[in-house]
C-alpha cells in the first residue's frame, strides 16, 4: 500500500477527536462528524470546494471525510477526528 493511501486510511479517527460547538478549534484533523444539526462558520480545508460546505446546515449523522486544520461552527455540535499520528514525530 502507497504511503498515501495508508496515511489516508487513517485519517478517520483512530487518533482521537475534538468535541466542536461554536468555538474555533485548530489541530490536524481528517474527518468531520456531525452530532446535531450544525452549520460550518469557517473552516480551514483542502477539499477544492470545502467554501461550498460553509453556511450550509449539515444533518445529524453526516460525515465528511476531509483534511482540515481549523474549523468554527455557527451552530450544533460535531467532531473533528484528528489525522493519525499528528504532532508526533
Amino acid at each position: 500500500m502507497s504511503e498515501s493511501r495508508y496515511n489516508n486510511a487513517l485519517d478517520h479517527g483512530q487518533g482521537g477527536g475534538t468535541v466542536l460547538t461554536t468555538s474555533q478549534v485548530d489541530g490536524q484533523f481528517g474527518g468531520l462528524k456531525i452530532v446535531t444539526e450544525s452549520v460550518i462558520a469557517s473552516w480551514t480545508t483542502s477539499l477544492v470546494n470545502g467554501d461550498d460546505l460553509v453556511g450550509v446546515t449539515l444533518s445529524a449523522g453526516d460525515y465528511i471525510p476531509a483534511r482540515f486544520d481549523s474549523i468554527t461552527l455557527t451552530s450544533g455540535v460535531a467532531i473533528a477526528y484528528n489525522r493519525y499520528g499528528a504532532g508526533k514525530v
